[in-house]
């Protein structure tokens, strides 16, 4: 079914133009925006807490959102499209909040500031990392175990193992290193920063209405309710993985940072917090099993470049460790990134 014809019979839109964004579509209707944003079943599962999420920020104040829209007969509802699920969402228009070219840094503080106020329901506690990588760490074991066992194996096959026990001995490194904050730090695995945050904080993450002016629309959708450090961390390995080990990476993460802690400094045990979650590959994990989900194969090379590039991506964890040391110098790398060997920043930037 057309999605102009899904969205005119269950929600009475009227469609002028749509327009691929990645994976969403956006929808012009007679002066209006909507995104269509397919789903999959992790989402789906966890659409209730999302729209809660999205509700508690309405009500205090955040008006730079997109919002789950309502059918006919006032109920939130999923649509097909593409042989998919999808969520309907209205996008705000530009307003003068959407102006202000404050850094990203500063405006996720902020909003990190206003979802602490979210509470999940009791029935759904907060999961530690450690034990998540633990899950996450033993299912791709098993499936390394599974392709190991294979008599014919492919070239990403044959790449996937050679790998494996090195991004292995890294997670189980960045668990041990959790396990060490909890020891040194006991008071923070109790009063914990936990906010609302978003599965893997880029650039692209909030959407700019219009050209030229800041990201500034959170997607619901991209919500999730866990420690602040997850955003800092993924937002620094988005940024290596994006510019790659370069000049330019290192002053992107050093004003993001900077612009960050100058509206909440983090404190010893949050700085461990973020190398540990710098430490855990999840870029990897989500390389890896996106490859073998899909069997796409834009994603060998992808896989292939997180397999050629591990010494890089030790220096960004050694990199920041060692900025974060110039205000901590408790703060402790294990010994087996010690002697990773980082290039001096050319700019003065410092945190």
């Amino acid at each position: 079914m057309l999605l102009e014809k899904v969205l005119y019979d269950r929600y009475g839109i009227y469609t002028n133009a749509i327009t691929n964004i990645g994976r969403d579509y956006l929808v012009f209707s007679e002066g209006e925006m909507y995104l269509v944003r397919p789903i999959d079943r992790n989402i789906k599962g966890n659409l209730g807490d999302m729209v809660a999420m999205w509700e508690l920020l309405l009500y205090y104040g955040e008006t730079n959102m997109a919002g789950f829209v309502k059918n006919k007969e006032g109920k939130r509802q999923l649509i097909p499209v593409d042989d998919k699920e999808a969520v309907v969402l209205s996008v705000p228009g530009l307003n003068e909040g959407m102006m202000e070219h404050e850094s990203l840094g500063r405006r996720l503080a902020q909003f990190h500031q206003l979802g602490r106020f979210y509470k999940p329901d009791k029935n759904k506690e907060f999961t530690p990392w450690k034990d998540r990588w633990e899950r996450r760490l033993d299912q791709l074991e098993s499936w390394f175990v599974h392709i190991m066992k294979k008599k014919r194996k492919t070239p990403i096959d044959e790449e996937f193992c050679l790998t494996f026990p090195y991004f292995m001995g890294v997670t189980e490194n960045a668990i041990q290193y959790l396990t060490d904050i909890v020891i040194d730090y006991p008071q923070a695995a109790v009063n914990q920063y936990l906010t609302i945050c978003h599965n893997r904080f880029k650039e692209s993450t909030w959407l700019t209405v219009e050209e030229g002016n800041s990201s500034r629309v959170k997607v619901p959708t991209d919500f999730i309710y866990d420690h602040f450090t997850r955003d800092l961390g993924e937002y620094i390995r988005y940024l290596w993985l994006e510019y790659g080990w370069t000049d330019k990476c290192r002053e992107e993460i050093n004003d993001f940072l900077n612009d960050y802690e100058s509206i909440y400094p983090l404190s010893s045990a949050e700085q461990m917090q973020l190398i540990g979650r710098l430490m855990f590959p999840s870029h990897y994990f989500d390389h890896i099993e996106r490859y073998y989900e899909t069997n796409d194969e834009k994603w060998i090379e992808r896989c292939l470049t997180i397999f050629n590039t591990t010494d890089e991506y030790e220096k960004v964890i050694v990199y920041v460790a060692k900025q974060l040391q110039k205000q901590n110098e408790k703060l402790q790398l294990p010994d087996w990134l010690k002697d990773k060997q980082t290039t001096p920043l050319q700019s003065t930037a410092t945190f």
